[in-house]
């Protein structure tokens, strides 16, 4: 699980996927003093579905007053990843819950939290209606893809 970490702390900018403390620290441990430091986002569950990663919404007092002691990291903000909805208003409503777990970290000495990474070429309307600063709108740009 953490076989990838070292490279990733050596030779990236940004980790939007952090959804636990003790990968936070392994980015840490792994990035090179001489670097600017390595950027992350916390990512959430907000929906709490069993089949999808990331942190619990309660989870994240705790978890980012942990990053903010680490050395060579800086937490940035947070992102997730939503159920697939085409009814706007049910789109905004996990949006919702993500942005006002964001305002509940921001006063508590996080000045350097600024992104709001949420939403995808589906529902960025309501990600943006929802004060999302960071939107993936990659199908929306180039289409389908093949894997």
């Amino acid at each position: 699980e953490f076989n990838k970490i070292e490279t990733i702390a050596k030779y990236f900018h940004w980790v939007h996927s952090v959804n636990r403390a003790k990968v936070a620290l392994k980015l840490s441990e792994h990035r090179p003093e001489n670097l600017e430091l390595l950027n992350l986002l916390i990512e959430v569950n907000v929906d709490d579905e069993n089949n999808k990663i990331g942190a619990a919404i309660e989870e994240l007092p705790m978890i980012g007053d942990f990053i903010a002691k680490l050395p060579n990291i800086k937490l940035c903000g947070l992102t997730a990843t939503f159920t697939i909805s085409h009814d706007f208003e049910a789109q905004r409503k996990p949006f919702k819950r993500l942005r006002e777990a964001f305002e509940k970290l921001k006063p508590q000495g996080r000045s350097n939290l600024d992104i709001l990474c949420m939403g995808k070429s589906h529902d960025f309307e309501a990600a943006i209606a929802e004060s999302a600063t960071m939107v993936r709108i990659g199908k929306g740009i180039f289409g389908e893809t093949e894997m």
